[in-house]
């Protein structure tokens, strides 16, 4: 987020030395970027999130990119938890959906993002593990994330001899 008056932030030279104020929109950090550089982030066409990001939080921006970019549901809910769980990688299960014979896989994984990739590198080099994946389109697909890590309650179990 600008933390500057934009009729201000218009003003400044796009090639000037001048560090323009933000928050992150993650963890509401103050950072300072030149606008040719905000600029440049900002026009990136494949990015579909328009947010400031401070550069610990760059993976939360992608992650979210990939993750809208796939349609998953629960994105925000998603993202939100490893901003707050201050985590990096997201494990959990998933399912993939071909839209047009509605058959699913369902698999699980450590690190969601870097396994989704995965599939759909795998499906364009047509050397996925699944060989009926290699002939479907990525376009016909929708990728879910059916359950991922939470924080567990803290169950304290109290033992109690009861008579047999």
């Amino acid at each position: 987020m600008l933390l500057m008056p934009y009729e201000e932030y218009i003003k400044v030279n796009l090639y000037s030395h001048r560090k323009i104020p933000f928050s992150c929109d993650y963890c509401n950090k103050r950072f300072f970027r030149r606008k040719i550089n905000h600029t440049k982030i900002s026009n990136k066409n494949d990015c579909l999130i328009e947010k400031d990001c401070c550069k610990e939080c760059i993976k939360y921006k992608n992650t979210e990119a990939l993750f809208k970019s796939l349609n998953c549901q629960n994105t925000d809910l998603m993202i939100k938890h490893m901003v707050n769980k201050k985590i990096k990688t997201l494990s959990g299960v998933y399912s993939i959906r071909d839209k047009q014979n509605n058959k699913k896989y369902i698999g699980s994984s450590k690190d969601l993002v870097q396994r989704f990739k995965a599939h759909l590198l795998d499906m364009k080099n047509k050397d996925h593990h699944i060989s009926e994946f290699n002939s479907l389109d990525p376009k016909h697909l929708e990728f879910n994330i059916i359950e991922y890590d939470t924080a567990l309650p803290d169950f304290s179990f109290r033992l109690s001899s009861s008579p047999g």
